[in-house]
């Protein structure tokens, strides 16, 4: 009877981990768009209604970035491919002085984003985000 309650605990314990780890991964890409978005606001300077779908595009892309990440483990960066979808459908949002600026930052190269901080990152925390 104990070996079963017990099994049954662990069993518990499990599926309460599982759930909390999938809900984090939703929250961290929650957090991650938001603040990508919030950068992008204000260094391209976006109107309301283009913060709102540019970070709806990047929830998209933080989502399935993260996902593949835990998938492969091997991989320490975002799909190529997903990274070129992104730009192209924030592309759609800008307009072409707003695109040509967001092309130079880091995260329209890639190099900003989930798993960054793996990868080597940038000491001290990312640049973007330093006090001037």
């Amino acid at each position: 009877m104990k070996t079963a309650t017990k099994a049954f605990a662990i069993a518990i314990c499990l599926v309460i981990g599982l759930s909390a780890a999938a809900q984090n991964v939703e929250e961290r890409a929650a957090r991650m768009s938001k603040r990508q978005a919030e950068m992008l606001t204000k260094r391209l300077t976006l109107s309301d209604d283009q913060a709102k779908k540019v970070e709806t595009i990047l929830l998209d892309f933080n989502k399935k970035a993260i996902a593949d990440m835990k998938a492969d483990s091997t991989r320490k960066a975002p799909n190529s491919a997903l990274v070129e979808k992104r730009n192209a459908e924030i592309k759609e949002v800008l307009t072409a002085e707003q695109y040509e600026a967001f092309a130079k930052t880091e995260l329209a190269k890639g190099t900003f984003g989930p798993m960054q901080h793996r990868r080597g990152g940038h000491p001290g925390g990312h640049p973007e985000h330093q006090p001037q």
